[in-house]
């Protein structure tokens, strides 16, 4: 098998728990996941790498997509603009906001933004250009966009996300939201609140950094053996 995942820092490096479940279930596994990472680019990631695989005579029934979702505020724009990649050039902005993909693409890159950049970008997006509701309307649509893609091509798949922020209704105008939330297939979410709140309430003597919401290795292997793959032996084929 042939197992996609994708998401922020919470699916990244290789002690999180998609790298746990490829290796417990022996597939093959194409890691799609970044640090800082939003939703759209956590989607169109999956999908970039889902239809490689058809490219190269991989069919859906050989292949599982996994996927965690971030946090609904963060963003991503593709740029070409020269100023602006001069800008993101400079040494005080964070690599991970300016992350070339694919790597063979020479003229532009894809923008992170991220509440805790020291960017302009990321300021005048979060002061000007956004909003509570606005980012969770966008995080509904990229997860019905994935969903959807996924449902049409007949591929196995299964979600969660990072921490309850992903659905964080404060200060959102429901009007808005909830039509595209009664879409989402829920399903095929693993029963529990985040991978932050299960390791929490299981191993919370675990964290690295004390303050810091990102799991453990220990954690992660705990989360992708008791929760995520009990979950996906139990979805429909």
């Amino acid at each position: 098998m042939h197992f996609v995942s994708s998401g922020c820092s919470f699916t990244y490096d290789n002690h999180t728990w998609p790298f746990h479940f490829a290796k417990k279930m022996k597939y093959a596994h194409y890691p799609m996941g970044l640090g800082s990472n939003g939703n759209e680019h956590i989607a169109r990631r999956a999908i970039y790498q889902v239809n490689d695989l058809f490219k190269n005579n991989v069919e859906s029934k050989d292949i599982v997509v996994g996927v965690m979702w971030s946090a609904a505020n963060r963003a991503s724009f593709y740029v070409e603009n020269s100023f602006v990649l001069n800008q993101l050039s400079k040494p005080n902005i964070s690599e991970a906001s300016h992350l070339a993909w694919p790597k063979n693409d020479p003229a532009g890159k894809w923008v992170l933004i991220n509440a805790s950049f020291p960017s302009r970008f990321s300021t005048n997006h979060y002061k000007i250009y956004t909003n509570n509701t606005f980012d969770l309307i966008r995080t509904y649509e990229n997860i019905l966009r994935l969903q959807n893609y996924l449902k049409v091509n007949n591929i196995k798949y299964f979600f969660s996300n990072m921490n309850q922020s992903t659905f964080d209704e404060s200060n959102v105008n429901t009007m808005q939201t909830e039509y595209l939330k009664e879409m989402v297939d829920w399903t095929r979410f693993v029963p529990v609140k985040g991978c932050y709140e299960w390791s929490r309430d299981n191993m919370p003597n675990d964290f690295p950094t004390p303050g810091d919401d990102h799991p453990s290795g220990k954690q992660h292997e705990a989360f992708a053996e008791n929760v995520v793959i009990p979950f996906y032996n139990n979805l429909p084929v």
